[in-house]
């Protein structure tokens, strides 16, 4: 007879979900302080990564919120499912796009 694949548990999944969210924003720090150390005009692009990071903190905060009731939990992942593509996908189109520019004025 077949073993039964032990399944993860909810509070485990969340763990692992917000490790990953803390080596994301690390990456983006790290690169939100290159654009900064550069010294271009690129307060903007700054911004609208910072405004999307906290965006994401914050969907991942009330999935944790709100991990004791079933029906809100799935209610914040649900929302978080289909906001975060979209967010990280405009912070990776930013990065890109600066650094192909920041390539392109130096002359790579």
């Amino acid at each position: 007879m077949p073993k039964k694949k032990k399944q993860p548990n909810i509070s485990e999944k969340l763990n692992e979900l917000f490790l990953e969210k803390d080596s994301l924003f690390t990456e983006i720090y790290k690169l939100t302080n290159i654009l900064e150390e550069n010294n271009f005009d690129k307060e903007g692009i700054i911004n609208e990564i910072k405004k999307e990071t906290k965006y994401i903190d914050d969907l991942l905060c009330m999935i944790i919120n709100n991990k004791d009731d079933e029906n809100k939990l799935n209610e914040s992942l649900i929302l978080f499912y289909e906001e975060y593509n979209g967010k990280i996908n405009n912070i990776f189109n930013l990065v890109t796009e600066e650094i192909s520019r920041m390539k392109h004025l130096k002359g790579s």
